[in-house]
């Protein structure tokens, strides 16, 4: 058989979230294409993927770990405060349309995502680096919209045809952009041709990470399906 195609959905799984498919009689790959991909947009704006603030105290770092929900400006700098303690007090600057966190008794600074704070878009603070050091913090413009679009990895369909510039390491096969709304699905058709593999695939396994901070998002549950094409012979791809 030169062509087959298998549905992946997670819902057949104990493990919605991140399943191992198993995959019948091993067929070999020689080039593959993740066709369709339905994924849920249920998890939390603020959720595992995004909640942890590192913060430098007098000299010492804490990892301080917030509660996961939807926030907005209006919500989220009461529950930051609550988070940091006493001390710290967390306002919402409508001007500048950022948080602004303040401790008139400890010299402070927030580490960017390199340093520990997968929460950084919200906070407004710097991707790669550390705030000076001071009473105040006030970053650029905190969004509170959360994860706004998945790699799908996978550590079994293994190509080189996909480089993932910003972590090599990864084996990134598809970008997904959101675009439905919070609680809803999003349909993703791959635009891009097939990819080379050249191994037979006993199973399969699937996870999606947030863009912005690589972690794994929560489905909270909810189960995804991927439609993944296959040719097992070196034939050409654009008879499919």
């Amino acid at each position: 058989m030169v062509y087959q195609q298998f549905i992946f959905d997670s819902s057949a799984s104990a493990d919605a979230n991140s399943p191992t498919f198993n995959i019948f009689r091993s067929p070999y790959v020689a080039k593959f294409k993740i066709l369709t991909a339905q994924v849920p947009t249920t998890f939390h704006s603020t959720g595992r993927q995004n909640n942890i603030v590192a913060i430098r105290e007098n000299g010492t770092v804490r990892y301080v770990v917030l509660p996961y929900g939807d926030f907005t400006a209006v919500t989220f700098p009461g529950m930051l405060q609550t988070a940091l303690g006493a001390g710290y007090t967390v306002t919402y600057d409508e001007s500048q349309r950022n948080v602004k966190i303040e401790n008139a008794t400890v010299d402070f600074s927030i580490l960017g995502l390199d340093g520990g704070s997968t929460a950084y878009s919200q906070l407004g603070a710097k991707r790669v680096g550390e705030s000076p050091t001071s009473h105040t913090f006030q970053g650029g413009v905190s969004d509170f919209t959360g994860t706004s679009s998945l790699l799908l990895v996978s550590s079994e369909l293994l190509t080189q045809d996909v480089i993932y510039c910003a972590n090599a390491s990864l084996n990134v096969i598809a970008l997904v952009e959101l675009h439905s709304p919070q609680g809803s699905y999003v349909h993703w058709e791959n635009p891009a041709n097939w990819l080379t593999m050249g191994a037979n695939l006993s199973y399969c396994k699937f996870r999606f990470l947030d863009s912005k901070t690589l972690n794994e998002v929560d489905f909270r549950g909810a189960p995804f399906t991927i439609q993944l094409a296959v040719l097992t012979g070196e034939d050409d791809e654009t008879l499919y």
